[in-house]
């Protein structure tokens, strides 16, 4: 705080470790059917590790006080999609910065407005937001499908969005 008076760093960790301990998954195809257990499987669609992080600035006081800013970066580990864990949606790290002006009180009604501009996925870096389960599969031989044939189903992936740019002006109030 002394060194740069208006610095903050916000941080949010989550780790979630999602195992199944008793469960039983089983496969048909029209010839066969069987049972495979996934104890000791990670459950699909469940993000291990996700990391927050923002680091801001307010300029406390002087000239330029109320303009301010932060540079966040927030990072999903990669996660499995099947009951098998054969197949991974992969990790990601994305950045967004942002600046903005709080006038002071010493201005008046104007105090109560808050401008900013913003823009997301700084990199646009292409990248995973979400994915729904994908069912495991049955080949006609009675095992499991593998990775490659499991890349085949559609309709799982949802891609996160390309750099974006924001700005407007809130009002209080």
């Amino acid at each position: 705080p002394k060194m740069l008076p208006g610095g903050r760093v916000k941080l949010s960790y989550t780790y979630d470790n999602q195992v199944y301990t008793n469960y039983t998954e089983v496969l048909s195809n029209s010839t066969f059917s069987r049972s495979f257990s996934r104890k000791g499987h990670y459950i699909p669609g469940v993000i291990p590790n996700f990391l927050n992080a923002r680091f801001l600035y307010d300029q406390p006081d002087g000239l330029l006080e109320g303009l301010g800013g932060y540079a966040e970066v927030t990072w999903r580990d990669s996660y499995w999609l099947d009951n098998a864990n054969r197949l991974k949606a992969p990790g990601y790290a994305l950045l967004n910065l942002e600046i903005h002006y709080d006038p002071p009180t010493r201005f008046g009604w104007a105090h109560r407005l808050h401008w900013y501009f913003e823009v997301q996925n700084v990199a646009n870096q292409i990248y995973i937001a979400g994915a729904t389960n994908i069912s495991d599969k049955l080949q006609s031989d009675g095992q499991q499908a593998g990775a490659a044939t499991l890349m085949d189903s559609t309709g799982s992936i949802y891609a996160g969005s390309p750099r974006a740019y924001f700005g407007g002006v809130r009002i209080r109030f």
